[in-house]
């Protein structure tokens, strides 16, 4: 078997879709697995001949991003002026106010960006946007794993696009534009999100667990916002379940008591957290002391990470309605918990073997100390069991998620401590 399959057995698939995106027999499609909550490839064995194509555009067997605090160039903390569009944002909505300007200054005709598919407020889809009301669409957090890379088929002679993605999107679109000369020449810069994990599906049914959600109140959902914000909701947002008559709001710190239990597998062992593929890299500010004022409505941290990306910021942040504030690169390390991070991946690595891939240290190469693996484990075994309808019911009753987001919180201190 040299195609695909081997990678997502190994549960070393990120979801990004390079692999349906490059293949020269359009043998591969990214469809939704209702079981494990997540997007993956499906092959059609009939189209598939096995020329391992998918295999080597693949990031998920690699470890991307190595030394990934070490090539940033300039960092600042960016927001919109425009207070509409910086609500409607992440965090101070650079991304979009650039990408605005970049589309309007006719630097670029287009970018490749991912927005809520049709009705359903969960499935998202990577369109290529051309106008600012497109742009607008695709604003905010989608936290689950996204095929972005099937977007680059869209690709036409003559576009000159922005790529926006998560570090595995990026590594893969790289990975792709290298087999395709159109592709390739079509993408003017990568812009970069800071990526924390993915999480699967059963997350929100978790969430309409822990509600009490009827079976026609979920028929009734028309936006599932993972941190929504406004003016009475401040950065870094709420929950939002929008129904038809009323809006349900939880406040963030329930998305993260949750996540552990909901993280893609693969992204465990993911250590770069600050997209190392990008021009420019986008994630929100936790820097103390710097525009305390403005955290209510939201601050973007912006990472150069190439000459590209720092010429195009340098040239156009004065033009695009943007407040900029430079910052010690060296402070960068520090908020983002990198190293923190770095650590408790390569911890994760030999449980990751363990559990799914045995050859994954030969490609992978990691040096990896001693450390509790049995409470590592732990962690995976509940990716697996809340999956488990009967297990979110079980759990949603009587908070015990959150006494169970506490007793991890001490496991965490304790891997931390002697891993």
């Amino acid at each position: 078997m040299n195609n695909i399959a081997q990678i997502v057995q190994q549960k070393l698939c990120t979801s990004c879709g390079a692999c349906a995106a490059v293949c020269p027999q359009k043998a591969i499609t990214m469809e939704f697995d209702s079981k494990e909550f997540l997007y993956y490839p499906k092959i059609d064995t009939a189209k598939c001949n096995n020329c391992g194509l998918c295999l080597n555009v693949c990031p998920g067997k690699e470890m991307f991003g190595r030394d990934t605090a070490k090539n940033i160039l300039k960092a600042w903390l960016v927001y919109s002026k425009d207070v509409n569009l910086r609500l409607t944002a992440q965090s101070g909505g650079a991304i979009s106010q650039l990408l605005i300007h970049a589309l309007a200054s006719k630097i670029i005709n287009g970018c490749l960006v991912t927005k809520l598919k049709g009705v359903n407020p969960l499935l998202a889809d990577t369109f290529i946007a051309r106008t600012k009301q497109e742009i607008l669409e695709a604003a905010r957090s989608k936290y689950w794993p996204i095929p972005a890379c099937t977007g680059l088929s869209k690709v036409a002679e003559g576009d000159n696009l922005i790529f926006v993605g998560t570090p595995c999107q990026i590594a893969g679109a790289k990975k792709v534009c290298a087999h395709n000369k159109l592709i390739n020449d079509s993408i003017f810069l990568y812009f970069g999100l800071m990526c924390g994990g993915a999480l699967n599906l059963a997350f929100p049914e978790m969430i309409y667990e822990i509600l009490a959600l009827g079976k026609n109140e979920k028929k009734e959902i028309a936006e599932f916002d993972y941190r929504f914000k406004d003016n009475n909701h401040e950065w870094p947002g709420y929950l939002r379940i929008k129904l038809k008559n009323k809006d349900i709001f939880l406040p963030n710190r329930v998305r993260g008591a949750l996540k552990r239990f909901f993280i893609n597998e693969r992204c465990k062992i993911c250590i770069d957290k600050l997209n190392q593929s990008a021009d420019l890299v986008f994630g929100d500010s936790y820097v103390k002391g710097k525009l305390r004022e403005e955290r209510a409505r939201g601050v973007s941290l912006v990472l150069a990470r190439t000459q590209r990306g720092l010429q195009f910021f340098e040239e156009n942040k004065a033009l695009a309605n943007l407040e900029v504030v430079e910052l010690e690169p060296e402070l960068v390390s520090s908020t983002t918990k990198i190293a923190e991070i770095e650590k408790l991946a390569k911890q994760n690595v030999p449980v990751h073997e363990k559990l799914y891939c045995p050859e994954l240290r030969k490609h992978w190469q990691v040096d990896v100390k001693q450390s509790p693996r049995f409470l590592l484990v732990i962690d995976y075994y509940f990716i697996s069991l809340f999956k488990k309808r009967i297990v979110r019911k079980i759990l949603s009753k009587l908070y015990i998620w959150r006494i169970m987001h506490k007793i991890f919180s001490i496991k965490d201190k304790f891997v931390k401590i002697y891993g």
